[in-house]
């Protein structure tokens, strides 16, 4: 039984090209959104069929056109 379902989607540059910049930048900025957001999660009581999905987008021609994560509670 599903009690809440979000979906947050962004058109950015997408997971993987993301991850490559990444790589190959001095910063030292460490990002922490998503592991909090599953800490998050996983204080709350747990039922089967909790989930977090995360999707890379793509457009018409297969490039990255965003990403989408959905929450299933």
């Amino acid at each position: 039984r599903v009690l809440a379902q979000t979906a947050v989607t962004d058109n950015g540059i997408g997971i993987a090209t993301s991850k490559s910049r990444k790589k190959t930048s001095d910063s030292l900025h460490k990002s922490v959104g998503m592991m909090i957001t599953r800490k998050r999660l996983e204080l709350l009581p747990s039922r089967a069929g909790d989930a977090v999905k995360i999707e890379e987008l793509k457009d018409d021609r297969g490039a990255a056109a965003g990403t989408r994560v959905t929450v299933t509670l």
